[in-house]
């Protein structure tokens, strides 16, 4: 009885100090890489921005609005000190989990363009939401009124669906939405 408590108590001590090892290391990786890490996500944001903006000098300006009780984070382009179009995330669900976009809206309140940023869709049909033939029919849209949404082709709207990925095509019509409602709602406090 005594060696099965001696072998239990030498399995616990091993396998605490494996535990306490490899907590440091992963600890040590984090500090070490979360620089490099953040820096490659902000220059992946910065070229999606300069893909749904119109042309613009230097680098955005980044400003941050609380929405909602939340912060956003607005990358604003200029050209000659005017400026030509706001860029911000927008997530919705789609069909198989979370969307997130980078909308660019230009100062009237109109799309610039979309990018879809990360997605859960279904590879092959859903995931199509993401390519440019259907990104590229929100360029110029805009809302009516504070009430007016943008819509795809079954629900009366003017957006063509992707074949087989209705969901996902309303999921990206509705963050787009989400961000031209906020737009308008806080353009004052964003440009």
């Amino acid at each position: 009885m005594s060696k099965k408590k001696d072998s239990m108590l030498k399995m616990i001590c091993v396998l605490t100090i494996t535990c306490i090892v490899a907590g440091v290391c992963l600890s040590f990786t984090y500090t070490k890489t979360k620089g490099a890490i953040a820096n490659a996500e902000l220059a992946a944001t910065l070229i999606s921005v300069e893909k749904v903006l119109p042309p613009f000098d230097g680098k955005p300006e980044e400003k941050k609005v609380i929405v909602g009780g939340k912060e956003k984070v607005y990358y604003i382009g200029r050209k000659d000190g005017a400026v030509v179009g706001i860029a911000t995330a927008s997530s919705t669900l789609g069909y198989g989990g979370t969307l997130n976009i980078l909308v660019g809206v230009n100062a009237k309140g109109a799309i610039t363009g979309i990018v879809l940023l990360q997605h859960q869709e279904t590879p092959g049909l859903g995931s199509k939401a993401g390519g440019d033939d259907f990104l590229k029919q929100f360029k110029g849209s805009r809302l009516k009124s504070r009430d007016d949404t943008l819509r795809v082709k079954q629900d009366g709207g003017i957006i063509d669906a992707v074949t087989a990925a209705t969901i996902s095509s309303r999921a990206v019509a509705k963050a787009a939405t989400n961000t031209l409602h906020l737009f308008l709602k806080h353009k004052d406090e964003i440009l």
